[in-house]
């Protein structure tokens, strides 16, 4: 009897809505493939749940914004010649 009841009970995919985004992302997967596989029309809707932490923000802006990439080429070029 308790096995029915288990099984009846409404199961739904919210909790992984919440859940998998963050591990996605922190795991190096493209923002907009997350959206598309939580079938979100909007990219604004997917960031809400991806719960970005801003250590990690923070990191990906110092390693991929194109003046602070041009900055540490020039600076590894100064250490070369020296």
């Amino acid at each position: 009897m308790r096995l029915k009841q288990v099984l009846r009970k409404t199961i739904s995919p919210h909790p992984f809505a919440t859940l998998l985004p963050p591990l996605l992302l922190e795991g190096g997967a493209d923002l907009r493939a997350i959206q598309a596989m939580l079938g979100h029309e909007s990219i604004g809707t997917t960031e809400i749940y991806t719960h970005i932490d801003t250590s990690t923000l923070r990191q990906e802006i110092l390693e991929h914004h194109p003046r602070n990439i041009q900055y540490n080429e020039l600076q590894q070029m100064d250490l070369l010649t020296e």
